[in-house]
């Protein structure tokens, strides 16, 4: 029923009902989380502690799993995996993927369970969906830039084969990656590695579309322009963090009055 049972089926909303006030708390879940996954964790390289652990073997692409109670219902946790890029750090773009564990149901909201032998049998899901999702996922990226290299903007722009390759276990319920912000990430990539001719497909890609569609376009629009002529600097240069300062102080005092005239 806690993990097979359609996420939207009455026995689901009935049992959930129920267990809201009956279930472990994520406090005391996350010491049983000690006893095997974080082990597992740290045999595939992680290092971190309470709800954060990161894989930084390789110093240009860094892994993460996180985990936390699901906001207002504090008997259920999500976790989640993905890659970071230092060189999208400075630039706001990361992490370059995000992805929830799921379980059989399709659901990413793992009831913590009642009794001890529920309690255990949420982490062996878990375990599980760690080993065929996160694990095959870290695979696919551990050789940087790797399969990461042959992303094309046709591939980001039209959702194919390659680029959903890398959203294998993506719930439904979330929308298709955006293709201006993962072209955004991409094109700050192959600025890093010295792709020309990515270089200028998504330079041309972006340029206009930037200026159309972000609050922050012509800021953006700098920014792509001067690493795309070879600038190291793949954050925003000192120039660009005082405009955006600007905009944001801006929109800062906008709702400030907004909310003083209510």
């Amino acid at each position: 029923m806690r993990f097979e049972e359609s996420k939207n089926s009455t026995e689901y909303f009935l049992d959930r009902m129920e267990r809201q006030s009956q279930n472990i708390k994520p406090r005391e879940f996350k010491e049983l989380l000690k006893e095997s996954f974080i082990p597992l964790l740290r045999e595939q390289g992680f290092k971190g502690t309470g709800n954060r652990y990161q894989n930084k073997s390789n110093p240009h692409i860094h892994f993460f799993v996180e985990f936390d109670a699901v906001p207002r219902e504090y008997d259920r946790m999500r976790f989640s995996y993905g890659a970071k890029l230092e060189i999208l750090e400075k630039a706001k773009l990361n992490p370059l993927f995000d992805h929830y564990l799921l379980l059989p149901n399709g659901n990413y909201d793992f009831d913590l369970g009642r009794t001890r032998d529920e309690n255990y049998e949420t982490i062996s899901y878990l375990e599980a969906a760690y080993r065929e999702q996160a694990m095959p996922f870290f695979e696919l990226l551990k050789d940087f830039p790797g399969k990461l290299a042959q992303i094309t903007l046709e591939d980001i722009k039209n959702y194919s084969p390659h680029f959903k390759s890398f959203f294998k276990f993506r719930h439904p319920v979330f929308a298709e990656p955006d293709p201006l912000q993962y072209s955004r990430k991409f094109h700050t990539l192959f600025c890093a590695i010295g792709d020309q001719s990515k270089i200028k497909d998504f330079s041309e890609y972006l340029i206009p579309l930037c200026g159309q569609e972000l609050r922050f376009g012509t800021i953006e629009v700098d920014r792509i322009k001067r690493i795309s002529a070879g600038d190291q600097n793949f954050g925003y240069s000192p120039e660009e963090q005082a405009a955006r300062k600007v905009l944001k102080d801006e929109d800062q005092a906008f709702l400030d009055n907004l909310f003083d005239s209510k």
